[in-house]
């Protein structure tokens, strides 16, 4: 997932370094001079703020008109359910191509609560307290922190795939996950950035 702006933003690679990072103006321009030769070390990095820059290059996450960059983070499955609550099932699910190669794919299925003591439509939250809902106060979701469910990545080149049962068996895995846990349906997977590089369920 990606955004722009500050605000509230759970599963953000770096969290609230990256958002002080992206709102101090970089560029694409900037971080591929810096480390557009290093994007795979940056990708399997333990340090979270680096491995965002590792995938916003990998992906192009950067405006089309400024080239500042954007933020990145996990799927949020909980902010997303949310979303298909208000807009429909049906989902388009783009850029998996740009994943090959990663180790383990992390999917946001809950939130823990780590602010003050606050009442909170009807609940006490505490630190510690699970939220399985997404909060519609940014005031609560800026003390949230990310509950991954953590499954396996893939190695295969999928970009010239055309064909949903083509796709790695991990991929699957992955669609049929989040299909799952929000109720909806992917029916468009995008495995590169051309046209012809999409597949219709």
């Amino acid at each position: 997932m990606t955004r722009v702006g500050n605000g509230p933003f759970p599963i953000e690679f770096g969290g609230q370094k990256s958002e002080g990072y992206c709102a101090e103006g970089h560029t694409k321009k900037e971080e591929q001079e810096k480390y557009g030769t290093k994007i795979s070390q940056l990708i399997d990095s333990d340090d979270e703020f680096m491995q965002g820059i590792g995938i916003r290059l990998l992906s192009d996450e950067y405006g089309a008109t400024t080239g500042r960059t954007r933020r990145c983070g996990w799927l949020d499955l909980v902010s997303l359910k949310y979303a298909m609550s208000i807009n429909g099932p049906n989902l388009t699910l783009t850029k998996v191509d740009i994943l090959k190669g990663v180790s383990k794919i992390k999917l946001c299925i809950a939130y823990k609560y780590n602010g003050p003591e606050i009442n909170y439509e009807g609940r006490l939250l505490k630190t510690g307290t699970v939220l399985e809902d997404f909060p519609r106060f940014s005031e609560v979701l800026y003390s949230c922190v990310p509950v991954y469910k953590v499954l396996d990545g893939w190695q295969e080149d999928i970009s010239k795939m055309t064909d949903y049962e083509e796709l790695p068996l991990n991929v699957k895995k992955i669609i049929e996950f989040m299909e799952q846990y929000t109720g909806g349906h992917i029916d468009i997977i995008s495995v590169g950035p051309e046209r012809d590089q999409t597949i219709i369920r």
